[in-house]
């Protein structure tokens, strides 16, 4: 029979595991609809793509475009989840050919948004990461041009050109 001081102990850390298991497998952050109206393109871009690379340097090993987690994005445009669950659907479990974010096969230090155009229905931006080299010397280089349209109020990202 289990001793009975044992079971606060047990209890902490079960509510500590389910915590953890939350904010590790937490879906894409999400934001009131104000909140989300405020951000400018490069803000939602950034906000995106800081997501993006916590979600695949944490302990979850699986990426967003494998396991669903872009569907649940406020930053992402409708037309292109869609985009995207084609995409995946036609991987058949086998993984993206490259990623249509990052451009790249290694995951950035920093990424870097820089405003390149922009109407009241459209805009463009420029993401650059930043990567060690052997000499540990950080260089910075361009990952993709992204799209962005006003949806529902608000700015989203709505297609990424490799750069």
């Amino acid at each position: 029979m289990m001793n009975r001081k044992w079971i606060p102990v047990i209890a902490i850390g079960v509510g500590v595991v389910l915590l953890l298991a939350g904010w590790i497998f937490a879906p894409a952050p999400t934001m009131d609809s104000e909140a989300l109206a405020a951000m400018s393109p490069d803000a939602v871009t950034g906000a995106f793509y800081n997501w993006y690379l916590d979600y695949m340097d944490s302990e979850v090993l699986c990426h967003p475009l494998l396991d669903g987690a872009y569907r649940s994005s406020p930053y992402l445009s409708t037309a292109l989840i869609a985009h995207f669950d084609s995409l995946v659907d036609q991987a058949c479990g086998y993984g993206l050919p490259a990623d249509p974010f990052l451009c790249t096969k290694g995951l950035p230090l920093h990424i870097s948004v820089v405003p390149l155009s922009s109407t009241d229905k459209a805009a463009r931006v420029l993401v650059r990461g930043s990567y060690p080299t052997e000499s540990e010397v950080i260089t910075t280089e361009n990952l993709a041009e992204v799209t962005l349209v006003r949806e529902d109020g608000r700015w989203v990202i709505s297609g990424t050109t490799c750069r």
